[in-house]
């Protein structure tokens, strides 16, 4: 349910600019005014080298599968959308969220329209690296069976992250070295979150 470019983006540190978008409910298609929104984010830019950070999201209607599924459909159309624009894909980082990160209360309509977004965030080009850890872990429930297809989010001060765990429920992420700062873990059987 996750798309995940191979490239992170460590030498972009600094973000320049970012915009957000909505989507009505159950919609995985840029508006005509979702467009010109992105539009008026890329016109500016000029010839330097970006990096470019996705992150989609959804409301919390429906199943954790279900969600995840429209997430992923978002930030895949936003990642169609800098194709378009010519950004090479390995300067494009994806991050689908599915509900795990709402930015408002999902008790109403208003909020959780709110919660239906994506969003771009652009990277100056920075030849300084982060140095990276790798995260491993196995995911089990209370009866210490391993869960497949759980969904890692680790957030930083700089960025998040995330993983699905394979079929012996094992997961592993290169992350950024400065300060984890939130680990949580979704699947059908269990939300973990520290």
């Amino acid at each position: 349910y996750f798309l995940y470019s191979t490239n992170t983006i460590l030498n972009a540190q600094e973000i320049i600019k970012q915009k957000i978008v909505y989507f009505q409910s159950s919609e995985v298609t840029l508006s005509e005014n979702n467009k010109n929104t992105l539009d008026s984010l890329m016109t500016p830019l000029g010839h330097e080298e970006y990096y470019f950070h996705i992150s989609s999201s959804t409301d919390s209607i429906g199943s954790i599968e279900n969600t995840l599924q429209l997430s992923d459909g978002r930030a895949k159309c936003l990642m169609e959308y800098l194709l378009a624009k010519n950004v090479p894909s390995k300067n494009i980082q994806i991050l689908s969220l599915g509900e795990s990160f709402p930015l408002h209360s999902n008790f109403t309509e208003r909020g959780r329209a709110k919660n239906r977004y994506g969003l771009l965030k652009v990277y100056n080009y920075n030849k300084k690296l982060l140095p990276t850890i790798n995260l491993y872990g196995i995911v089990s429930n209370n009866k210490l069976t391993p869960l497949s297809n759980s969904k890692i989010v680790i957030k930083g001060y700089r960025y998040i992250d995330s993983a699905i765990t394979n079929n012996n429920g094992e997961y592993i992420q290169e992350c950024h070295f400065d300060s984890i700062i939130q680990f949580s873990c979704q699947s059908l059987n269990l939300f973990y979150f520290v």
